[in-house]
């Protein structure tokens, strides 16, 4: 039981974590720092952090050679793709919609594992994913809902991120027994990094930009991901995606504790549903 409630407070603590990107962004995009060079960055510290932790830990060289070019196809296929694709799906069709579509991947996680590790789609797990996703629609659209017409190509985007973060979620399960999160991580943003590297077009960056970078490096991307990995190997794909959704709730939190933007009754009443969600995993999990 230990185990399976500190599975809950890594997921939770990784969904803070990566949450806290909102306050990261927006300050570096106010001194003109476009996304593409934000998840450049991310992608950068992440491979620099996870690569020391790596070779501090003896843990960098790959089992099989076939293994590291799985490594670089997720690095440069989920994690540059999705870290890329998000801005993108903002720019298109906004903020809102763009969270929408991004935290569909618990649907997509669900069934994915379905057909990858035969596990069970129970009327609980179906419901949790269901209010989950409901929720994050309700905590997203409450306050960043936009008159611009809905794009096309911002619904690809979109389609392409919930896709890529289930894929995250599949493929870091697959490798979990094989390997250590830092030799996983370590290879895969680096790959990331690299593959981004040409397409970049990189701001002029004040000292508070730099520590806006290495803040992000160490807790979206270094930590979070740690704690995610120990939490996921304890909960299983499905009831970590839908824990995860919280990440969208501690975002809005966030915005409205620190710049007062506002969380209207849509939105806690979304909120509600994500925690009910999570609450259903939870006992679900105390069932089995």
């Amino acid at each position: 039981m230990l185990q399976r409630y500190s599975g809950i407070f890594f997921v939770l603590f990784a969904a803070w974590g990566w949450a806290q990107l909102g306050i990261f962004s927006k300050f570096l995009l106010a001194d003109g720092v476009q996304p593409l060079e934000i998840a450049f960055w991310r992608t950068c510290t992440g491979a620099a952090l996870f690569g020391l932790h790596a070779v501090l830990r003896g843990h960098l060289k790959p089992h099989k050679a076939v293994d590291l070019l799985w490594f670089i196809f997720f690095g440069v296929a989920i994690m540059a793709g999705l870290f890329t694709c998000y801005p993108f799906s903002v720019r298109h069709n906004g903020a809102a919609l763009a969270s929408v579509l991004l935290y569909t991947a618990p649907a997509w996680v669900a069934v994915l594992s379905r057909f990858f590790f035969a596990e069970p789609l129970t009327p609980t797990k179906i419901t949790a994913v269901v209010g989950s996703l409901i929720g994050v629609a309700c905590v997203s659209l409450s306050g960043g809902g936009t008159d611009q017409s809905i794009s096309l190509w911002g619904l690809l985007f979109g389609m392409l991120c919930g896709l890529g973060y289930s894929a995250l979620y599949v493929f870091t399960r697959f490798f979990q027994g094989r390997y250590p999160a830092v030799t996983l991580y370590a290879w895969s943003f680096a790959a990331g990094s690299i593959f981004l590297f040409p397409f970049v077009d990189f701001a002029h960056k004040t000292l508070f930009d730099w520590l806006m970078i290495a803040g992000m490096g160490v807790l979206c991307g270094w930590v979070s991901f740690l704690v995610y990995y120990e939490g996921l190997k304890r909960l299983g794909p499905v009831r970590t995606a839908v824990i995860s959704t919280s990440e969208p709730f501690f975002a809005v939190l966030t915005a409205w504790a620190i710049w007062g933007e506002s969380f209207s009754p849509l939105g806690w009443a979304g909120a509600g549903l994500i925690l009910g969600a999570v609450l259903l995993s939870v006992l679900e999990g105390q069932r089995a």
